[in-house]
């Protein structure tokens, strides 16, 4: 539930922020391979965001992003992340990469729900549209949850 206000927030308060700070903020859906020492689960729910520019030239823009996922059903995985990343803008194509620190929360659907670190690699592509507007054509993460057995 938190994560959904927080969520919610931050779309209601992205165009201020892009004004002001270049900030922006984004909802995606995400499926996700969930594997423990139970086996391999499939998960399937939103990531949503806010990522703001720190530093750059024209070329290479430094920014932050904090992100949360609420992903699953029966079984559960709620995270949320955030650190630097870095995004090359190729005329309206933005290669980014970046790493993201977090904690999650994992309840396999029978009542065991457990609460550790993560950390994200997460790479993909986005094309601006325009003005603030653009479109995250790809992305692909690794995520490491420190609670299961990793």
């Amino acid at each position: 539930m938190k994560l959904a206000l927080f969520a919610a927030g931050a779309l209601l308060c992205a165009p201020v922020w892009r004004a002001q700070a270049q900030a922006s903020a984004y909802v995606d859906m995400t499926a996700t391979r969930f594997t423990d020492s139970a086996g391999t689960n499939y998960l399937y729910g939103p990531t949503f965001g806010v990522s703001g520019r720190v530093a750059g030239s024209k070329r290479i823009v430094l920014s932050f992003d904090a992100r949360g996922q609420v992903l699953g059903t029966s079984q559960k995985y709620d995270s949320i992340a955030v650190g630097p990343l870095v995004r090359v803008r190729i005329k309206r194509l933005n290669p980014y990469g970046e790493l993201l620190v977090g904690f999650a929360r994992y309840n396999d659907g029978a009542g065991n729900a457990t609460t550790d670190a993560e950390i994200n690699f997460n790479a993909g592509i986005e094309r601006a549209i325009k003005g603030p507007l653009s479109w995250r054509i790809f992305e692909y993460g690794y995520k490491q949850y420190y609670a299961l057995g990793g």
